[in-house]
């Protein structure tokens, strides 16, 4: 595999990556970088994630995934040139994933809580990309209906927080994203590098999600400078698709 290296990183993330650590031990506590070629092996223990009570189907398993896990994920971005260019910020496949989305898939499911109630085969086959340069966000939003219940988003590089709004009745038919909703009455959601995010039911349905564009988040008085963040959100078709990749500009 192409190795991650520092100037790469800086190049394409530049050099704010503070948050990208290994404070805790690659233990079963998280997904370690065996888990690609041992997908079939029964899990020490159930994973528990963080629910969220006001917002039900909302799971968060804070720092899934090992700093090893991480980089490789990284340097699978890096080689497959997904942000190549300024005007790049996300990448989405269609159809089969590459092997390291799937095994994040299988992994919640085998060995978390994330996708207890998500029963259907394959489980995923649908991926976006996001690049986050210092102070993008992304706009309030339910993902469309065309996508199933159950979507899971991993964050890696840069803590940022996520609000979560109820959603209108619009954003819920919606075919593009819209400036909905008081953010000022939403539900922050913390997320760092490592952490893996899972929407059912409700969660998916009814609230709608955002990320607000400022260079600085501030969480009850602790100040979280953002660096450039990519997330990867794996979700299903409703419908069967062939095989593709799209790259282009977030709106």
């Amino acid at each position: 595999m192409h190795e991650l290296n520092t100037d790469q990183l800086e190049e394409l993330f530049g050099s704010d990556n503070s948050d990208f650590d290994d404070s805790f031990s690659d233990d079963q506590t998280r997904m370690d970088a065996r888990l690609g070629s041992d997908r079939n092996r029964s899990p020490a223990r159930m994973l528990t994630s963080e629910k969220f009570g006001r917002i039900p189907g909302l799971r968060l398993l804070r720092q899934g995934l090992s700093h090893s896990v991480q980089t490789k994920l990284l340097d699978t971005i890096i080689s497959a040139k997904y942000f190549n260019g300024a005007t790049n910020n996300q990448a989405m496949h269609f159809g089969d994933l590459p092997q390291q989305f799937q095994d994040i898939g299988q992994w919640a499911k085998r060995d978390t809580d994330l996708l207890e109630s998500i029963d259907r085969e394959p489980l995923f086959d649908q991926a976006i990309l996001n690049l986050y340069r210092p102070g993008e966000g992304i706009r309030s939003h339910v993902d469309l209906q065309k996508f199933d219940d159950g979507i899971l988003i991993v964050s890696l590089l840069s803590s940022c927080v996520m609000i979560m709004t109820p959603a209108s009745e619009a954003q819920k038919h919606a075919t593009s994203y819209s400036e909905e909703g008081n953010l000022d009455d939403g539900i922050p959601i913390l997320l760092r590098p490592g952490d893996v995010l899972a929407m059912i039911g409700p969660a998916r349905w009814d609230w709608a999600h955002c990320i607000p564009a400022r260079l600085v988040d501030d969480v009850n008085g602790d100040i979280i400078q953002r660096g450039s963040r990519v997330s990867i959100t794996l979700r299903k078709l409703n419908c069967t698709t062939a095989d593709a990749i799209e790259l282009g500009h977030r709106q």
